[in-house]
């Protein structure tokens, strides 16, 4: 059930008009900060939740958050959209979302959500374009007319006053190579796309496997070399020059692990003998002998913190920056 200002009031020994003063921040001076300290401390552990659509109409906002996401086309993004509607059912906060990534576009998104008074944003930033700080000047403009901003993956670039959620890519490095170090491995490998968070990924590996003594040949694929044919090469030069079995670790969501069994297995190696795999974010399943770990990343959880976040936020409280980490998993679903 609901929790109501009366029932704040009954508990905290107050009139309603009190609780109705001191949770919407009105500066009455005969309601001492120890009875509001009170007051609030009464209403949190009643669960109260104040109401999203009342609140915004006495900010003079829209009862609506804009979402700006990537135009990905895999289950990462579905994933993250799953998260934030679930977050958006619990919390009753609705949400509009918007697909872009240029400089253009995301203008085009925060001056919507300017023009038409939309209370908060939750957004991915395009910190590849060109455009890039004139885009943190702007949402330094919204922050400072009221807005409310979540960013989403942003960690090795600087946000200007908004709350950031994160994703460790560094530790997605070290499980796997935890993973490929238990498998008694003669040598080692990285496969990726030149992107910056594949390069952070790949140094966590390099990093945490130089103990070893085990031989490291780290191979990167412009990023404009999405067809598989563009990685063959690179896939048979770890089959010809690293010595059996090897351990390799497709650092990209692109699912590029089958594709490595594929080609191995036309050379006549075996999986789990003469190479191990480890690879990123989901795929598809290429049957139980060819049962591939894979590093998840936590993007429906990123969805439901993101809403609860801002939620927060709303209403006033504190909320505070936080980097998710990935988790190693195996068919079974289960963690390690």
């Amino acid at each position: 059930m609901k929790v109501t200002l009366k029932d704040i009031a009954k508990a905290a020994g107050v009139y309603p008009t009190a609780v109705s003063a001191v949770l919407n921040n009105k500066s009455y001076t005969r309601i001492s900060q120890e009875r509001r300290d009170h007051i609030r401390r009464v209403a949190e552990e009643l669960g109260y939740r104040p109401d999203f659509q009342a609140s915004c109409l006495r900010r003079g906002k829209k009862a609506t958050v804009g979402v700006f996401l990537p135009e990905w086309r895999d289950v990462l993004l579905l994933e993250l959209i799953t998260g934030l509607s679930a977050g958006s059912n619990r919390s009753g906060i609705p949400l509009t979302y918007n697909f872009g990534m240029t400089k253009n576009s995301y203008f085009k998104f925060i001056e919507s959500m300017a023009t038409y008074r939309h209370s908060a944003i939750i957004s991915y930033v395009p910190f590849w374009d060109d455009g890039y700080r004139d885009i943190l000047k702007r949402l330094e403009q919204y922050i400072g007319d009221g807005g409310k901003v979540i960013s989403l993956n942003t960690l090795n670039w600087p946000m200007i006053r908004s709350i950031t959620l994160d994703i460790d890519e560094a530790t997605g490095g070290r499980l796997a190579a935890e993973y490929l170090l238990k498998q008694n491995c003669a040598s080692l490998a990285t496969l990726s796309l030149a992107t910056v968070n594949s390069q952070i990924r790949s140094n966590a590996f390099q990093e945490s496997t130089a103990n070893s003594d085990l031989p490291l040949k780290m191979l990167a694929i412009p990023t404009d070399s999405l067809h598989i044919r563009k990685f063959i090469p690179a896939i048979d030069r770890i089959i010809d020059e690293c010595p059996r079995p090897v351990g390799i670790f497709c650092v990209n969501g692109q699912d590029i692990s089958s594709y490595i069994i594929a080609r191995c297995l036309e050379r006549g190696l075996k999986y789990r003998k003469d190479l191990h795999l480890i690879s990123y974010d989901h795929g598809p399943r290429t049957g139980d002998y060819f049962d591939i770990p894979r590093i998840i990343q936590p993007f429906r959880e990123l969805g439901e913190l993101a809403m609860d976040k801002l939620e927060n936020l709303l209403a006033e409280k504190e909320a505070n920056s936080e980097i998710l980490k990935p988790t190693l998993q195996f068919h079974t679903g289960d963690e390690e």
